[in-house]
């Protein structure tokens, strides 16, 4: 169980593309274009999967997904 976004488009943002906190459950099959910022970003998201989806033209980051661990310090991971 979870969110789901499958096949969908995110495209023309002079920001971010999709913005996740928090969640369970897929990005899929999905295109992300012409994104100023970052195309996908997650945070503190358990049990989500992200695969299958096409990016093109991303201004800065394509999928970042952060973790905050117990001592507040941030872990990064950036996907481009």
């Amino acid at each position: 169980p979870g969110l789901l976004i499958d096949m969908c488009r995110f495209s023309d943002s002079p920001a971010g593309g999709l913005h996740l906190e928090g969640c369970g459950g897929a990005v899929t099959g999905c295109h992300f274009s012409r994104i100023t910022t970052t195309a996908l970003f997650a945070r503190d998201s358990t049990g989500l999967d992200i695969s299958g989806n096409r990016l093109e033209d991303i201004g800065n980051n394509g999928i970042q997904v952060w973790w905050v661990r117990a001592d507040g310090e941030v872990e990064n991971v950036e996907i481009a």
